[in-house]
């Protein structure tokens, strides 16, 4: 799994989700993929879950990934990269539509 990941269906973020599901649909996205990622990083016997990773800008590591957790029986939803990128990328973002009132 691309690093870092910050779950975003976890109980202590869950209010954050709108915000960053608005975000998930504003982005264009080009390119996904899809992995099985082990449920513990160093341990193969532990099991994988399937992840459909949406990158945003690749390069930076900034995505999102739906993942179908079998063992919890849940969908969860993590975001990659850093907060000091993502903000940048907002920031660039804001600044290529700035004046544009089409």
């Amino acid at each position: 799994m691309p690093e870092p990941a910050v779950r975003l269906t976890d109980e202590k973020l869950i209010n954050q989700i709108y915000d960053t599901m608005t975000d998930f649909f504003t982005f264009c996205i080009l390119e996904h993929e899809s992995r099985q990622v082990f449920y513990e990083k160093d341990n193969i016997y532990s099991g994988t879950f399937k992840i459909r990773i949406f990158w945003i800008n690749k390069e930076k590591g900034l995505g999102y990934g739906i993942a179908e957790d079998w063992k919890a029986g849940k969908i969860q939803v993590y975001r990659f990269g850093t907060a000091e990128n993502w903000q940048t990328f907002k920031n660039s973002f804001a600044a290529q539509m700035r004046g544009d009132n089409s």
